[in-house]
């Protein structure tokens, strides 16, 4: 195999490796955001489109809006989720 197949191989893994780097993950302290982590149940639904109204995610645990936007980079999915919507900003 020559050096620039090898480079053509690992390019795409390096400008993924970098694209997450410049992606900060949203807060999470892991023993406050117990309730967040719990009701995965709930806000999995919303996730799959199971539910249409985004904002419905924020009935999931008590507290609502502020508790999820407290905690909502414990989970990758979750915090992929509220970013790409911007319900947190």
């Amino acid at each position: 195999m020559q050096a620039t197949e090898v480079l053509c191989l690992m390019f795409p893994l390096v400008t993924a490796l970098v694209a997450r780097q410049d992606q900060q993950p949203g807060p999470c302290d892991p023993e406050p955001c117990y309730e967040v982590i719990d009701s995965s149940a709930c806000w999995s639904a919303v996730l799959m489109g199971q539910e249409k109204n985004a904002t419905k995610i924020f009935d999931c645990v008590p507290g609502g809006q502020e508790e999820m936007c407290r905690c909502y980079g414990c989970d990758s999915i979750l915090d992929k989720f509220v970013v790409s919507h911007q319900m947190c900003s």
